[in-house]
């Protein structure tokens, strides 16, 4: 439906994009979104990513659709990585978690994955925990 705005500011355009389509896609993503932010040398792979550029090169034109590299699309419309949203989501899920005194079995939960994390155990044991992917 935004995209059918053809007359409005192209400005109103992103900010509801930011504000409707965006924290759909990334629900969760202190879950799922870890390993995509593994890696900071690959900010801008992963598929919530793309649905963004793809989003702000329809935004833009013909122009923009054809020849700009998405680090200057993401700059032009004032826009950062998805994943630098995800690690700020990530760091206060952790903070949450840190402090949690109310539900006490997600907090049983939380310390064995961190243990897991931080054991000398086997590769894969270790690979497989969430804390693994955020510390």
């Amino acid at each position: 439906k935004i995209r059918c705005l053809e007359g409005s500011n192209v400005g109103m355009r992103v900010q509801l994009f930011n504000s409707l389509v965006m924290p759909v896609v990334q629900y969760g993503c202190e879950i799922w979104g870890t390993p995509f932010i593994r890696d900071p040398g690959k900010p801008l792979d992963n598929p919530v990513q793309r649905v963004q550029s793809l989003f702000l090169r329809q935004v833009g034109g013909e122009w923009l659709r054809n020849c700009v590299p998405v680090k200057m699309l993401l700059a032009e419309f004032g826009c950062r990585p998805v994943s630098w949203q995800w690690c700020k989501l990530v760091c206060r899920y952790w903070n949450r978690l840190v402090q949690q005194s109310k539900y006490q079995l997600l907090r049983e939960a939380f310390i064995t994955d961190l243990s897991y994390a931080c054991s000398a155990g086997t590769r894969r044991l270790k690979s497989d925990a969430w804390c693994c992917d955020v510390v």
